[in-house]
């Protein structure tokens, strides 16, 4: 499956993952909450890979 967006969502998306994450994995976090965030950097760092390997 293939997404397109425009460099500036995917900019905006990226940007939010990593404060989300950021969040997420603050100290008052709960062992939940640090598995949503490790999964959504895990997902953030597929996307880019994939979006990085389009765009050479």
């Amino acid at each position: 499956m293939q997404i397109e967006i425009s460099k500036t969502d995917y900019k905006s998306m990226m940007t939010l993952i990593d404060k989300a994450v950021g969040i997420i994995k603050s100290d008052t976090r709960k062992p939940r909450e640090y598995n949503v965030a490790r999964q959504l950097g895990i997902l953030k760092r597929k996307v880019e890979k994939r979006n990085n390997s389009i765009n050479l």
